[in-house]
C-alpha cells in the first residue's frame, strides 16, 4: 500500500486536534469577539424610544417670541398626570417616574407657513439629526408657548401642534423626540390631547367614550365636525 495514503487520515486527526485545542473551537475571530456597540440607541422602556433615557421627562419653554412661566410648567405637570390616571395600558408604556421641568431647545417650526389643514402632526418640523455616540435629548417631549399671532401664522386654527423635533439614526433614522406647540391660552385639556398624540398614545385601545371638547375644535378646524 502506499504510504502516503497512510499520512492523509493521521494529518486530517491531528487538523482537528489543533483547531479544538486552540480555545475558540477554530472559528473565525470575527464570530468569537463581541462587536462594540454605540452606548446610545433604540429601545429604553416602551414610548421612551431610546435606551439613553430612564425617566418620561417634558420640558416646557417659548418661542416665536413667547415666554414659558412656572404655571404654564404647572399646568403641563397636570394635564401629563391626566394622561396616565386610570389607563393601564398607557402606564404599561412608559416608566412610573415622570418630570417636567422649564427651559427646552430652540424650537424648530415656526416656519411662517401656515399649516392649519394639517391635522395634529406630520408637519415639516424641522427636526434635528442625531447620531451615535451622541444622545438625544432627556426629555422625550418640548412643549412651546408660542404667542397667538405667531401660532396662527404657523399652525392655523388647531388647538395644538406637534412635529418631530429629534431623529436618531442607528443605523436607520426614526423620530425620537416631539415638539408640541400650544398658545398661552391652552387649556389643560387642550395639553392633555397634545401629550397623547406627542407620547405616540393616541393609537392605543382606549374604553370608547364621546368626543372631548378639544376634539371637537379639531375636527371643525379641519373641516371635518363631529356629528
Amino acid at each position: 500500500m502506499n504510504r502516503h495514503l497512510l499520512l492523509v487520515p493521521f494529518l486530517v486527526i491531528t487538523a482537528l486536534l489543533v483547531g479544538c485545542g486552540s480555545g475558540d473551537a477554530g472559528l473565525p475571530v470575527s464570530q468569537t469577539t463581541p462587536t462594540a456597540q454605540p452606548t446610545v440607541g433604540f429601545g429604553g422602556q416602551g414610548g421612551l424610544l431610546t435606551s439613553s433615557r430612564a425617566m418620561l421627562s417634558v420640558c416646557v419653554d417659548g418661542a416665536g417670541g413667547g415666554v414659558a412661566t412656572a404655571a404654564n410648567v404647572d399646568d403641563a405637570a397636570t394635564a401629563l398626570d391626566s394622561v396616565f390616571d386610570g389607563n393601564i395600558s398607557r402606564q404599561l408604556s412608559y416608566p412610573l417616574e415622570r418630570s417636567v421641568s422649564l427651559g427646552c431647545p430652540p424650537a424648530t417650526a415656526l416656519t411662517g407657513e401656515v399649516l392649519g389643514h394639517v391635522a395634529l402632526h406630520d408637519f415639516d418640523g424641522g427636526g434635528i439629526l442625531i447620531s451615535p455616540p451622541n444622545p438625544p435629548n432627556e426629555h422625550r417631549v418640548f412643549v412651546y408657548v408660542v404667542p397667538d399671532a405667531a401660532y396662527a401664522q404657523s399652525f392655523g386654527e388647531v388647538p395644538y401642534a406637534t412635529g418631530t423635533a429629534e431623529f436618531l439614526c442607528y443605523p436607520i433614522c426614526s423620530a425620537v423626540t416631539t415638539s408640541l406647540y400650544v398658545t398661552p391660552s391652552a387649556t389643560t385639556d387642550i395639553l392633555r390631547e397634545g401629550l397623547i398624540d406627542a407620547l405616540g398614545l393616541r393609537n392605543r385601545r382606549d374604553p370608547p367614550r364621546d368626543p372631548t371638547e378639544v376634539e371637537r375644535k379639531i375636527r371643525e378646524a379641519l373641516g371635518t365636525p363631529v356629528p
